[in-house]
């Protein structure tokens, strides 16, 4: 069975929707902060309006202390919020 690729802008979703409910827009907050870009630049990202580059992704991912962009795809479990 193929698995897709998943772009960044799932991955990052996929991360803060992992995030617990009350961390989520402080989170969202940092790294507008720490990439000095507007929450609607965040939100484009999350909706693949915008490509995140590759100096915020890992400005992201230092500001979230682990890997969100260059995980494998297996790794991407630990982030998915479907139940089934």
């Amino acid at each position: 069975m193929e698995t897709k690729n998943i772009s960044d802008s799932e991955k990052l979703t996929r991360y803060i929707s992992s995030l617990p409910h009350g961390t989520r827009f402080r989170f969202t907050v940092k790294i507008a902060e720490g990439c000095e870009v507007t929450i609607p630049t965040i939100d484009r990202w999350r909706t693949s309006g915008t490509s995140i580059k590759v100096a915020y992704k890992e400005k992201i991912e230092q500001i979230a202390g682990e890997k969100i962009f260059s995980v494998e795809k297996e790794d991407l479990k630990k982030y998915d919020t479907k139940k089934i």
